[in-house]
């Protein structure tokens, strides 16, 4: 799944939004939204065919860096939602773990299958991880912010379920977007950039551009602990949820999970304390109590 953020320091007026981001076509019927906004985010990943554009093993640093800090974790029997083109699930394998990816793209998971034939994969909804027995996993990788197509409650109540699945001890890596780099986000019609040929394609696209973040404007949402927007990811087509730092560490205390580390994408380890905006996507670690046996 895609990246993209907010300046939005606690406490700080939620009525507004971030530069180009005006919320004043907001829904007049907010008890719709989170159901409008996960269904559409589904129905993008799991109707379109985007693996030519994630084809890839290229890593970020942080990537880098946590395969190698967690390699004794990733071992072992290792969970990825949102495989996606299997990006970081060849290295996940390299590791040597056994490694079970689920992707709600069929394309996404054929690809897989052919090109990384030691590991397993299934179409599957993250949503639903009944079919894992309650603490059965080492670790669930949760990376290319895909917990961010779920609206607040959806994404919490995953969380619960990935901490039922994880062993006492057991690891989640994930990634999100970060509330803190809003104030950077594009608007459809800034097409700037060093890539000319890209530049060109936005311009060509704008209409479209367009006409997705008008249907899409009413569905945003900017929360005291966090913000569904409508980002620059396949042409302004998804919504998505960002979470400052320490919002996260606080959701992930709440649904019994310890933050162990945060790190930008970049690799630079932060505080959740810190404000980071200049940082789209952070990497968190969290782990499972060992003492939690229940």
């Amino acid at each position: 799944m895609s990246a993209t953020t907010e300046k939005h320091a606690s406490g700080a007026d939620s009525s507004s939004g971030p530069r180009g981001l005006s919320i004043l076509g907001s829904t007049r019927d907010p008890e719709r939204v989170p159901a409008a906004v996960e269904a559409h985010n589904v129905s993008v990943w799991r109707d379109g065919n985007f693996v030519s554009q994630y084809v890839s093993s290229e890593l970020q640093p942080a990537e880098s860096l946590l395969l190698e800090r967690y390699r004794a974790d990733l071992s072992g029997h290792v969970l990825e939602l949102g495989c996606g083109a299997g990006r970081l699930t060849g290295h996940l394998i390299g590791v040597g773990g056994s490694v079970h990816g689920i992707d709600v793209s069929s394309s996404m998971v054929t690809y897989c299958r052919e090109h990384h034939p030691s590991g397993a994969f299934d179409v599957a909804d993250l949503r639903d991880l009944s079919a894992e027995p309650a603490q059965s996993l080492d670790v669930v990788v949760a990376t290319n912010n895909v917990l961010d197509i779920l609206e607040d409650a959806e994404r919490r109540r995953v969380l619960r379920e990935i901490r039922r699945i994880l062993k006492p001890g057991g690891l989640l890596w994930m990634s999100s977007h970060n509330r803190d780099f809003l104030p950077n986000l594009r608007s459809p019609t800034d097409i700037s950039g060093r890539n000319v040929v890209r530049s060109a394609g936005k311009l060509a696209l704008m209409p479209w551009r367009m006409y997705n973040r008008r249907r899409l404007l009413g569905l945003q949402r900017f929360e005291h602990d966090y913000a569904i927007v409508n980002d620059e990811a396949h042409h302004f087509r998804l919504l998505h949820y960002y979470i400052s730092p320490a919002s996260q560490e606080r959701q992930l205390s709440e649904e019994g999970l310890d933050l162990i580390a945060c790190l930008c994408s970049d690799g630079r380890e932060v505080s959740a304390r810190d404000s980071v905006a200049d940082c789209v996507e952070m990497h968190y670690l969290a782990r499972r109590p060992a003492s939690d046996a229940t």
